[in-house]
């Protein structure tokens, strides 16, 4: 979990523990490769940078590589952070294959992994979307907005390489759960391991 002392930018002096958490979390969320040739270290570099964009790229948050203590980017990797830690709080939802969809319901924020993932020119990709329930548990369609589709717009979905995991958080508060809809659409990857790249998707457990 992060906890930082100061900013974290390409004009600042920067904390070293600071750097190495956030290098440690962005690593643990799927956005920094640590070199093996000397690990995680308290030097800044542009992969860490380059990471930290991608986080608040895929986040919906301002793309800038700057982070401060309790801001957005911080409090935000602390949620997915502390949502993957802890196994009990998911209860398995189900997979989806490619060229099919699945609807989850769900009261709070859910995890999409994915199984026997491949190297490709693209990418395994896929897209979210949520939808406010009803007291009936019913779709409310004035609670769909686009701005609820968590895609990355100049993708055309969410690039695991080589990650195989993400937490989504609901984009809007509703008291009566979700709809979490995942979409695997048509697509050339290919895997070097036995099966066939699929999506697991896990939901919040009931409280």
């Amino acid at each position: 979990m992060l906890n930082l002392k100061s900013p974290i930018g390409t004009n600042y002096r920067v904390d070293p523990n600071d750097l190495m958490d956030t290098k440690r979390v962005l690593n643990r969320l799927g956005y920094y490769d640590v070199p093996p040739e000397r690990g995680i270290d308290d030097w800044t570099d542009d992969a860490m940078f380059d990471g930290i964009k991608r986080f608040q790229k895929d986040n919906g948050l301002k793309v800038d590589g700057f982070m401060r203590p309790e801001g957005p980017a911080e409090r935000t990797m602390n949620a997915q952070v502390a949502a993957a830690q802890d196994g009990d709080d998911w209860e398995y939802a189900g997979d989806v294959d490619k060229n099919n969809s699945r609807d989850v319901i769900t009261n709070g924020p859910a995890k999409v992994e994915i199984h026997n993932p491949g190297p490709s020119w693209n990418g395994l990709e896929y897209k979210v979307d949520w939808y406010g329930l009803d007291k009936d548990g019913k779709v409310i369609p004035e609670y769909r907005r686009p701005d609820h589709d968590q895609r990355n717009p100049s993708q055309g979905g969410i690039i695991l390489k080589p990650r195989t995991e993400k937490v989504f958080e609901p984009p809007f508060e509703n008291p009566n759960g979700y709809s979490f809809r995942v979409t695997y659409p048509p697509q050339g990857e290919y895997s070097p391991f036995e099966g066939s790249p699929h999506i697991k998707v896990y939901r919040t457990k009931k409280r």
